[in-house]
């Protein structure tokens, strides 16, 4: 607040007072250079929207003279946003399950609802709720109970007051476990001289790669493989491609290098090995 005067040098004083138009005065504090603070927390959707002050300004005769102000609490547009999610990922856990992780929240202290994973398959919808008691950074979801041979679609899903978010779509396809897409293993359960290379498979879907080491396989629709490492990500072939692979990370073609090699890869899109 700022008051005047004919005398260019007055000073004011300020302060509320008892009085007409001041019911509303204990909601507020008045310091003496006429800055005007909220005592409380006002919600536009339960408080009253209109108060009411009454402030008196002194000048340094002790002159002074008392106005009563109407106050309007105006609606936070910033209230009204939509949650967000993002960093969506799939990766499976060491018993094969595939997992989601991502981050999802809401801006300006607003609640999160609820946030979690929605799977879809054969026209059916099936959601599954992450827990918000955790910390979020990032929130994982892991889909138990899924049908073998089947192909589902993902999204990660977040609600506040206001409505849902929903991330892009993801698909997940899960291999039929009776009928695997090696041939056949030896006696000591390795796979020898496959388009692939010799490898231990496991019934989880994992298994040991003579060169890759470990890694999680998994059969598509166009007879190729996504395997899974963790230093590389989703990395796709086939057995007309291999050993050349493609990075669904990086975007890009990385070569399999032999096993004479000290380093594993030679990227295509850096020039260099790893």
């Amino acid at each position: 607040m700022q008051g005047s005067d004919p005398d260019t040098n007055a000073a004011f004083s300020y302060s509320l007072v008892d009085g007409i138009g001041s019911k509303d005065n204990p909601l507020f504090s008045l310091d003496e250079t006429g800055t005007l603070r909220s005592a409380v927390l006002f919600d536009y959707e339960k408080n009253a929207l209109n108060r009411s002050i009454r402030v008196r300004v002194t000048d340094e005769h002790n002159a002074s003279l008392e106005t009563v102000f109407a106050i309007r609490v105006l609606d936070d547009p910033s209230d009204d946003l939509l949650p967000w999610v993002r960093g969506l990922n799939l990766h499976f856990d060491e018993n094969g399950t595939p997992t989601l992780s991502f981050e999802a929240g809401t801006e300006h202290g607003a609640e999160l609802l609820e946030t979690g994973i929605l799977l879809t398959f054969a026209g059916d919808q099936q959601r599954f709720p992450a827990d918000l008691n955790g910390t979020g950074d990032p929130y994982l979801v892991s889909l138990d109970g899924l049908q073998p041979g089947q192909a589902y679609r993902y999204q990660a899903y977040a609600r506040n007051q206001v409505g849902e978010t929903l991330s892009a779509m993801g698909k997940l396809s899960i291999g039929d476990d009776s009928s695997p897409w090696w041939v056949e293993t030896d006696s000591d359960g390795w796979v020898r001289d496959s388009w692939m290379g010799s490898f231990l498979p496991t019934e989880s879907g994992w298994l040991f790669h003579a060169r890759l080491g470990w890694t999680y396989a998994q059969q598509d629709e166009v007879g190729g493989l996504w395997i899974w490492l963790k230093e590389e990500g989703w990395l796709w072939s086939r057995a007309d491609l291999f050993p050349f692979l493609y990075s669904n990370d990086r975007g890009n073609w990385l070569y399999l290098l032999p096993e004479r090699s000290d380093a594993l890869f030679y990227d295509y899109a850096t020039e260099t090995v790893r």
